[in-house]
């Protein structure tokens, strides 16, 4: 005679959170030295703290300067009170925007396709000196820049 005592108990299904690992990425050291675009690093290390899932950026930037920039960090962190201000900043300080849109049009004045360059690495060289002149540059200002210096055996 079977046991009526017994309680069936129905297989409930694993719950599995899956963990990533991967190896964190690092943004290049930011000193404040001339020539050291502060955009470009901020945009590189706003991309690595994204990958890496860093709740708060600001809280990991002092770790990624040094000499210049990490001194005016430690004489400015009371201002430096959320990533805008933080961002700001950076570039007021260390940045001068005239500078690299007059470099960049001087680089771009006289870039041309380099032999043994692909035509891809070419193009995006050239779309990325167009953005510091004028980040709303019309295409057909582009392709003509573009046109320029391309090498004549594509």
């Amino acid at each position: 005679m079977p046991d009526d005592t017994e309680v069936k108990v129905k297989p409930q299904p694993a719950v599995f959170t899956p963990a990533l690992f991967w190896e964190p990425r690092k943004p290049t050291i930011f000193k404040g030295e001339p020539g050291q675009d502060p955009t470009k690093w901020l945009q590189e290390y706003l991309g690595v703290s994204k990958f890496n899932q860093w709740d708060d950026a600001l809280a990991n930037a002092y770790f990624f300067l040094d000499g210049t920039a990490k001194k005016w960090f430690d004489n400015n962190e009371d201002l430096l009170t959320s990533w805008e201000v933080f961002q700001t900043e950076l570039k007021k300080v260390f940045g001068d925007a005239q500078l690299y849109v007059r470099r960049a049009k001087d680089i771009l004045k006289c870039r041309a396709q380099k032999s043994g360059e692909s035509t891809q690495s070419y193009i995006q060289d050239v779309l990325g000196l167009c953005h510091p002149i004028d980040s709303n540059m019309p295409e057909d200002d582009k392709v003509s820049r573009l046109m320029k210096g391309i090498a004549e055996d594509v």
